[in-house]
């Protein structure tokens, strides 16, 4: 089936099947998707849904012109079908060669039988930690931490535990989520009066190279 004739199919299944109802009048909603380089960016490929029944019935579509409405629109997929995801109801397309995501998208939705037709986008991590002062920690370029910003800012349920020199007890960052520690020189506790604090700063900078901002 060829896209380009769409638009006058579904046109008269609507007049066989919604008497009262026409598709609905879409070209004051154009779409036009942009990408931004680095951000998102185009795949070649689109996500589709069709109209669900119950947005067919609420348009007038009597059950069987409802599922007949479905069928077609699933049918005029099918040329470009790359995937189908049963679970959600999506169709992956290929963007075929005499269309772009922009004019594919527009002329789908312009037949009045689809919920969306949007880019299967490219998505990069773009997250920015906000600490003023994450440029003068140069460790995160050397270990390549920040990469782990993109997946997690931190899970409160997470416990990080090191052995080093201790820990500057008032520090900034660290004060408000540090736990009670143990003093493995003389084998005390923290609690019971083991001394914890940093002698010479190490401690102190390795646990920020690991600590996470909790959420």
């Amino acid at each position: 089936m060829n896209l380009k004739d769409l638009p006058l199919l579904t046109l008269g299944l609507l007049l066989l099947s919604a008497p009262n109802t026409l598709a609905q009048d879409r070209s004051d909603a154009i779409l036009n998707f942009e990408p931004i380089p680095g951000v998102r960016e185009f795949s070649g490929e689109l996500t589709v849904r069709p109209l669900q029944l119950d947005a067919l019935l609420e348009q007038g579509y009597t059950p069987q012109g409802a599922i007949a409405a479905q069928e077609h629109a699933s049918q005029s997929l099918q040329e470009w079908l790359i995937d189908y995801v049963p679970a959600t109801d999506e169709y992956i397309l290929s963007i075929p060669a005499d269309y772009d995501e922009n004019s594919l998208s527009n002329e789908l939705m312009a037949s009045g039988l689809f919920q969306y037709a949007e880019p299967n986008w490219f998505c990069y991590p773009v997250l920015t930690p906000n600490d003023p002062k994450v440029g003068q920690q140069w460790h995160h370029n050397k270990m390549n931490s920040r990469d782990a910003w993109d997946y997690t800012t931190g899970d409160a349920s997470f416990i990080a535990g090191w052995v080093d020199t201790g820990v500057d007890l008032n520090h900034e960052d660290l004060q408000a989520h540090l736990l009670s520690g143990y003093n493995s020189a003389d084998r005390r506790t923290q609690a019971s009066g083991g001394n914890v604090s940093d002698i010479n700063g190490h401690g102190t900078m390795t646990g920020g190279l690991y600590w996470r901002y909790r959420q």
